[in-house]
């Protein structure tokens, strides 16, 4: 009985090993390129928040002015997004860059895609 608990034993060992390096690039992949709710710097979404809201809040004084507000928020996120994902797409290419003469491997390949993947998926839950 102890030595078949210590085969399992030994046959996880490499399982956990790939879920931790797994959870270690998940967890540079999200330094490098932020967590799934910040495509956008927080100091941004604090100040288009702010302005958000003094529109909102505007509205039973000058409506027309306070949907123009609300309007140039959502066109300046909208920009600020659209840039993040420029940036972001450029960064993973750089990585992956064949015209320097060098081929990349196929871990730096796999790593790049799972970048775009992260990046289409998030953009997709938007």
């Amino acid at each position: 009985m102890t030595e078949q608990r210590q085969d399992m034993t030994e046959q996880r060992q490499p399982i956990a090993e790939q879920r931790q390096h797994r959870t270690e690039q998940r967890h540079l992949t999200e330094q490098d390129y932020g967590s799934a709710t910040s495509l956008v710097a927080a100091d941004v979404r604090d100040k288009l928040g702010l302005r958000l809201q003094h529109a909102l809040n505007s509205f039973v004084d000058d409506p027309r002015q306070s949907a123009a507000d609300a309007e140039s928020v959502v066109e300046e996120a909208a920009d600020h997004l659209a840039q993040s994902v420029r940036e972001r797409r450029e960064a993973i290419a750089v990585a992956t860059d064949t015209d320097a003469g060098q081929e990349q491997g196929t871990e730096q390949l796999r790593h790049a895609l799972r970048q775009y993947r992260d990046l289409a998926e998030r953009l997709l839950r938007l």
